[in-house]
């Protein structure tokens, strides 16, 4: 099991989506698209981890193409710090540091001209 890296805080708001392998695009679709129309963020922003890095560009794509280009995409990526703690609770390890690729994507609606 990998622990979240200790900058993972920075991700969380109401305006941070964590993109999973488990997410359903339809959803995460849906919950972008809401916050994006509610106009109450200057910016949505979307963070993929490892394997969710292609769904998280995805949605992005699909996001900037059904807004009709009034959306602008801007993205960076990073490489995030994780610890995999052992399974076995009789070991007393302190894990397994590795790294693994992100990718943040900043979404911002441009004003109807």
């Amino acid at each position: 099991m990998a622990t979240p890296p200790p900058t993972i805080s920075s991700y969380r708001g109401p305006n941070h989506i964590l993109v999973t392998r488990r997410s359903t695009r339809a959803a995460l679709r849906s919950r972008t698209s809401k916050l994006i129309g509610s106009k109450r963020f200057p910016a949505v922003h979307l963070h993929g981890l490892g394997a969710a890095i292609s769904p998280t560009i995805t949605l992005a794509a699909e996001l900037v193409e059904s807004f009709s280009g009034r959306l602008t995409a801007s993205c960076s990526t990073s490489t995030e710090p994780l610890v995999d703690q052992p399974d076995d609770d009789d070991v007393a390890s302190d894990g397994r540091l590795r790294h693994n690729s992100a990718v943040h994507i900043k979404l911002t609606l441009e004003p109807p001209p």
